[in-house]
């Protein structure tokens, strides 16, 4: 009887971390989600396709910190066909425009950009 206190103890510990850790994943999850909706509507919007290379290094951010995006096959094209350009790779920020952005470029980007899942 006297382990009985011990074992719900060391249970309460264990349901509290498993808790915290799934809702800690959840939380990230819809920050992640957020950021992305607000990435898209931007990159579908925006007109200005100097824009274009910061807002996709925004994405590039949130798929490297969480890698979980990537198990979808959706995104896994995404990500190497827009998210592995050399300009992202680069330190330097880059705010390529027009030179790079052909019109069949930017429906591309927009018409794969609808296509992520979060």
């Amino acid at each position: 009887m006297e382990l009985m206190p011990a074992v719900l103890g060391v249970l309460k510990a264990a349901v509290t971390k498993v808790a915290d850790c799934t809702f800690g994943q959840l939380l990230n999850r819809k920050n992640s989600r957020d950021r992305i909706d607000a990435i898209k509507f931007q990159l579908k919007t925006n007109r200005q396709v100097e824009t274009f290379f910061p807002l996709l290094g925004q994405l590039r951010e949130i798929f490297l910190e969480n890698r979980s995006l990537l198990q979808d096959p959706e995104n896994i094209t995404f990500f190497t066909t827009w998210l592995r350009h050399s300009l992202l790779e680069s330190p330097v920020p880059c705010s390529m425009g027009g030179e790079f952005w052909t019109l069949q470029k930017i429906r591309q980007l927009r018409s794969d950009v609808e296509k992520l899942k979060v």
